[in-house]
């Protein structure tokens, strides 16, 4: 099931914080983010904001996969801390936002990969996020094999700028457009549905 939450939405408070075990889960213990490591297992910085949208895929109740979307007009991971990955400049425009905090569940790592596992839920469910909050352009940084699997769903991934090491990893700075087509492309890949539980 696919749950967007816009800002801190008291109403929606308890699977806003299941989302942010998630992502210290995600972030810190597995990845090893260590600076973002905070004592309430919540991993929260200065980039969630009222502005956020939070896409949730869940299972049971059980956060499946989760992304964050900020408004470029704003700031945001790239031009904040990253903006040296944007060398042919950073993006801002009303209709572009930054996709950042891109994580799935080891559990649902486990049941597929490819894409019709949790990676391509979690391209259906921010495809349909940006496309129904009138987002356009998505911008976000990540390993550079992204821009290759970006490209075989169906996407046009525009790098910002090369690819540079981040705490010993390489990551580029990539923008793409979104349009309705996009899901054509998802349904012939076997992405999974954002219905159900």
């Amino acid at each position: 099931m696919l749950s967007l939450i816009k800002g801190f939405d008291s109403q929606r408070r308890p699977l806003l914080d299941r989302a942010f075990c998630f992502r210290h889960e995600a972030f810190v213990e597995e990845a090893g983010w260590e600076n973002l490591r905070r004592p309430d297992g919540r991993e929260i910085d200065q980039f969630d904001t009222e502005d956020t949208i939070h896409v949730i895929a869940t299972k049971g109740g059980e956060v499946q996969a989760y992304s964050r979307l900020n408004p470029t007009m704003k700031p945001h991971v790239l031009s904040e801390i990253y903006p040296h990955l944007a060398s042919r400049g950073l993006l801002r425009d009303e209709s572009a936002w930054e996709w950042s905090r891109m994580g799935t569940s080891k559990a649902a790592r486990n049941d597929g990969r490819g894409w019709n596992g949790p990676i391509g839920l979690l391209f259906r469910c921010v495809s349909y996020a940006a496309l129904i909050n009138q987002i356009d352009t998505l911008v976000w940084q990540a390993h550079p094999v992204w821009i290759t699997r970006a490209s075989e769903l169906g996407f046009d991934p525009e790098p910002l700028g090369l690819p540079q090491r981040i705490n010993g990893e390489r990551i580029i700075a990539a923008k793409m457009h979104v349009a309705e087509d996009i899901f054509q492309h998802m349904d012939a890949a076997q992405v999974p549905s954002i219905h159900g539980d």
